[in-house]
Formats: structure tokens, sequence, C-alpha cells
């Protein structure tokens, strides 16, 4: 009788072994699938992001280079139109004025440069600052939101960032007379990048075809060293000195160049915190499994 409680018991000791076994396993099969779908959802996430800042980066740029090339064809709508800018860059307000009347008098369209710049302003409120450099002109016209009429100012003095730039193009000569240059209020584009999660440890950098800057966003993970090492890189023209990041090119049909920068070390650490709390419930039901 003591022999066949004790083979019993034996036997139950078994089983019970073999289900803890059983279920531990089955813990470990389930947290190791979990924390891969997790780590391959998350990368799906960046990719995404990616592609998403892209796409909205791109769509931006193409609006506001339209709004650009509008402007600079308006200016030249009409063949009177910028031998009277090129009177406002050489004369008083005043004579300027008179001159501007003079010419409608004789039966020219009237046409009046701070009064165009106050107009284009109020049209577009998203417009931060416009800059008109004429090739024949040492001074460059500034106007912005708070001055929209505009001034003139020392070339060297004249500080502008993320400007979408247009020729104005000599309609008889067909040679460049100058340029227009346009700053948008990228903040809003910048706010919604802002909201997509994985956009986190991303940086956005938009280069023109003359390789200046016209937009950047960094997102909140990004650190200041990986913005200088970003900065160094474009700077001296070389890209492979990024060894530690994953860079991502298109090339926009409007000729920027949209670069998303991905810091691989800060990828591993966002995706270790991402899979981190899975890892640790799988720990404790393996712990429970063997109490």
């Amino acid at each position: 009788m003591l022999l066949k409680s004790y083979a019993m018991q034996a036997s139950f000791a078994h089983l019970i072994k073999l289900y803890t076994t059983i279920i531990s396993v089955m813990v470990v099969l389930s947290t190791t699938v979990f924390v891969t779908v997790s780590i391959r959802t998350y990368d799906a996430d960046v990719e995404q992001a990616e592609n998403t800042a892209i796409v909205q980066v791109g769509q931006m740029l193409n609006q506001n280079q339209q709004i650009a090339a509008q402007f600079a064809t308006q200016m030249k709508s009409s063949s009177s139109n910028l031998p009277s800018i090129e009177k406002y860059f050489d004369s008083s307000i005043t004579d300027y004025s008179n001159y501007a009347i003079d010419k409608s008098i004789s039966g020219s369209p009237y046409f009046f440069w701070p009064t165009e710049s106050r107009q284009f302003f109020t049209q577009h409120d998203q417009v931060t600052q416009l800059t008109l450099r004429l090739l024949s002109q040492n001074k460059v016209f500034v106007a912005t939101q708070a001055n929209p009429g505009g001034a003139l100012y020392p070339a060297k003095d004249v500080k502008q960032r993320f400007a979408i730039n247009a020729p104005l193009i000599n309609q008889t000569s067909l040679e460049t007379d100058g340029v227009l240059s346009i700053s948008f209020d990228q903040s809003e584009i910048k706010r919604q990048l802002s909201q997509v999660n994985a956009t986190q440890p991303l940086q956005v950098v938009v280069r023109s075809e003359a390789d200046d800057e016209v937009f950047y966003f960094a997102g909140k993970r990004v650190t200041r060293q990986q913005q200088r090492d970003l900065n160094q890189a474009l700077t001296a023209g070389n890209m492979k000195m990024l060894r530690d990041y994953h860079v991502t090119t298109k090339q926009l049909s409007s000729g920027y160049t949209v670069m998303t920068v991905l810091n691989r070390h800060l990828l591993s650490r966002l995706i270790i915190g991402h899979v981190l709390p899975l890892i640790l419930l799988g720990l404790i039901l393996l712990a429970d499994c063997k109490k």
C-alpha cells in the first residue's frame, strides 16, 4: 500500500514537472514571438515615419515653390514692372512715389513695389520674410511680417534661412535680372511631424540644388551631438562621415533633396525600451511557473 502511494506521488510530481516545463516553454516562446513582432512593428513604424516625413515635406515645398514662382511671374507680368522696381532701388520713397504716379498717368499700369509686397504678405500669411536681390544693385530689399512694405539694406547685413528662391528672368534678354527669396513659417509641418511618435529619433533635412538648407526638423529624442554630427557632414559635403547613422535620400521632382537621418544607437535604445516591458512580463510569468 505504501509502495502504491509512493508511486502515485512520484507520478503526480512527474506530471507537475512536465506541466511546469510545458508552460515555461510556452511562456518563453510566446515572449520571443511578442518581442520579435514588437521589434518588427517598431521598425516598420519608423520606416513609415520616414516616408511620411518625405511626402509631407515634399508637398509643403512644392506648395511654397509654386507661391514663389507665381509671385516672380506676377512681378514680370508687365515689361514696366522691373524698371519700376529698379527705380525703387535708386530713388527716395518720395521720388519713387511720384515716378509711379507719373507712369500711371502716362498710361502704364500703376505699380508701386512696397504696395505689391504688402499685398503679397496679406495674401500669404505663412510667409515670414521676402528678399529681393537685383544683380544691378548693391542693396537688398527685405520685407517681413512686421514690416511688409520692406526696406533696403546692405547685402552683408541680410540673413535669411530656409528660403525658396525664384529667379527673375528678363523677358527680352532671357537673362536673370535678380532673385526673389521667400521664407515660410515651418512650425505647422514641424508640429505635424512631432505628433508622429516614430519620428522621435529622426532628423529631416532638405537641401536645394544650390546646396542651401531650406528645411530642418529634429525629433525630440535627437541629441545635440547627433545634430552636430549631421551639420558637420553637410558642411563637409560628405554623408559617409555619418558611420553610425542610417541615411535615406530622395530627390524630389522640384529639384530639392530630402534626407532622413537616424542614429542606429538611439534606435537600438528605443527598441529596447519598447520591448523591455514584454521581456519583464515574460520573466515574471516564468518565475511564477517555477514556484
